[in-house]
């Protein structure tokens, strides 16, 4: 997978910051903590869409998603990347960050 993301520097920055070594990527709470990275912004974006979408559907009304904007088109890369690198933090000895 580390040669694959050698074509997204912003993606392995925001796996290789420093500030962020200790948390996982891809889920709400690492966000809320300020990383803005690909990853992070994919994980609100989708939580967000999710709990809006439930809201309304309480409310008794239509939800219908508008078309994949330019934001989501590397979706499904981003989320192999976010699943591997939640399989990659249960590991003992995975190796974390790798510079570019």
């Amino acid at each position: 997978m580390w040669d694959e993301l050698s074509n997204y520097p912003d993606i392995l920055d925001e796996l290789n910051d420093p500030q962020f070594a200790t948390r996982t990527h891809g889920k709400r709470a690492t966000h809320s903590k300020g990383c803005h990275g690909p990853l992070c912004r994919k994980s609100e974006r989708d939580n967000t869409r999710e709990r809006h979408m439930k809201r309304q559907r309480s409310k008794g009304k239509i939800v219908v998603q508008r078309d994949p904007g330019p934001a989501r088109e590397l979706d499904d890369f981003l989320q192999r990347v976010t699943d591997w690198h939640h399989t990659m933090r249960k590991e003992p000895n995975a190796v974390l960050a790798q510079s570019a």
